[in-house]
């Protein structure tokens, strides 16, 4: 099909994802009579992320989002580095040594684990968890979720939340996250794209007026010998 074809498909493919995807964070917590009306308000803007292409202003709506639909205040957003390092990029109460100092029995970090694995990771209660090292197991986390943030096969990074406001995170609370963290993996993506493409047209566009300037600098005429 031409291009202009392909484009509208994939813009009506995108728009049934976020529908559905809307649909089902909005059923599963109807059906929890425990959400308030702040959460469910929360969910319904989750298909809202696609259309940020700001990266920076998106992580910070990720974060917000996340913490709200599962009712915690602390929690961090990591990025993987082009080296493969995780750097955070939005720290919401949750500092890289609190975060980055959780690692488990074989001393693996717990958030290096969850991106290469890219497998979720929820404690329910820290201090009874023998997947973690023993020093790990006391301190001011006493529940965890950590969600893998990817997309087509590529690990993105991770999103860390700890202390839920109701005692200790569920097994609903990791599905909410998973599908959220679903979500905000192609917006990422998305706005990486158009940062990228935004930085080479900038660059082009320095590359043409350092041209023009170079012309304007020309004899308009060639020597005489």
């Amino acid at each position: 099909p031409p291009p202009e074809a392909q484009s509208t498909v994939e813009f009506i493919a995108e728009q049934d994802a976020v529908s559905l995807i809307r649909l089902q964070l909005y059923e599963e917590a109807r059906r929890d009579l425990s959400v308030n009306a702040a959460k469910l308000a929360a969910i319904t803007q989750a298909g809202d992320l696609l259309r940020q292409l700001d990266l920076e202003v998106l992580l910070i709506k990720v974060m917000e989002l996340s913490l709200a639909v599962v009712s915690a205040q602390v929690g961090s957003l990591m990025l993987r580095e082009e080296d493969g390092t995780l750097a955070t990029r939005v720290e919401w109460g949750l500092t890289d040594d609190v975060i980055g100092g959780v690692k488990m029995t074989d001393g693996a970090r717990m958030v290096d684990r969850v991106v290469t694995g890219d497998e979720p990771m929820l404690a329910l209660d820290m201090a009874s968890d023998e997947r973690f090292a023993p020093e790990c197991r006391t301190g001011r986390i006493s529940s965890l979720l950590c969600i893998p943030l990817g997309s087509q096969g590529r690990a993105l990074g991770c999103l860390n939340i700890i202390n839920t406001e109701g005692g200790a995170f569920t097994e609903k609370d990791l599905q909410i996250l998973t599908t959220i963290a679903g979500l905000a993996s192609t917006a990422i993506e998305n706005a990486t794209l158009h940062k990228s493409e935004l930085e080479k047209a900038g660059f082009e566009e320095q590359l043409r007026l350092a041209g023009e300037i170079q012309r304007s600098l020309l004899p308009s005429e060639p020597p005489v010998c």
